[in-house]
């Protein structure tokens, strides 16, 4: 027997990789993730969510509002994240705007 405490909503909660604050509407009501944490804690579980907060998909609205955020080569070229076996933008960790964003994600994560 394996006991646990923990339960995680793994990635595909999120519309794109990057937009760690958007939820698919089709597989979510209103409420967002709360009843799914209440549940949990119902069940005397810690509820955990999947978060990858400097990365983002070619289609986030972070990679679309943010270009600059991405980590680019020595030619310019943009860095993969190297997550998944998929390319995700690397988002450049020294930049304090990308900081700021990654704290965002894990305290609304935290908090919500």
């Amino acid at each position: 027997k394996v006991t646990t405490n923990v339960a995680i909503i793994d990635d595909g909660y999120m519309t794109s990789w990057g937009d760690w604050d958007s939820l698919k509407k089709r597989h979510f009501s209103a409420d967002g993730l709360k009843n799914i944490a209440k549940s949990m804690l119902d069940k005397r579980l810690k509820p955990g969510l999947w978060l990858a907060p400097y990365a983002c998909d070619k289609a986030s609205k972070v990679a679309k509002a943010h270009p600059e955020w991405i980590i680019r080569n020595d030619v310019g070229h943009s860095a993969n994240s190297s997550n998944c076996g998929k390319f995700f933008y690397g988002l450049d960790a020294t930049n304090p705007n990308v900081r700021s964003h990654a704290h965002a994600a894990v305290k609304r994560a935290v908090k919500k």
